[in-house]
């Protein structure tokens, strides 16, 4: 496992928008047993990327888009060596919205 797994499960929480996913289904697409899973969405929700809500026995995750505007943020700030400008066009936009219902 690695920081690779946790991006790839950031990224499909992303594209999932306001739905997010259970966390045994996360696990299945990680294909990691749900222990493994639950400890990496831990990280996540450390770093401000994902939020989650109890529904009953199950976890739902969804990624955290306010938690998600400090990094990108701080890229906007930082970026390109203190010239932001040239990296102007990758960091336009950054007032989206999330999809809902992308993936399903």
């Amino acid at each position: 496992m690695s920081i690779i797994w946790e991006l790839s499960v950031f990224r499909m929480l992303v594209i999932a928008g306001d739905d997010g996913r259970i966390a045994g289904a996360i696990a299945d697409y990680g294909g990691v047993p749900p222990s493994t899973m639950s400890h990496r969405l831990v990280t996540l929700k450390r770093a401000g990327l994902v939020q989650s809500e109890r529904e009953g026995q199950l976890i739902r995750y969804r990624a955290d888009y306010p938690g998600m505007r400090r990094p990108l943020a701080f890229l906007k700030q930082y970026c390109c060596g203190g010239e932001p400008d040239i990296c102007a066009d990758l960091l336009c936009g950054l007032d989206c919205k999330p999809r809902a219902k992308a993936l399903k």
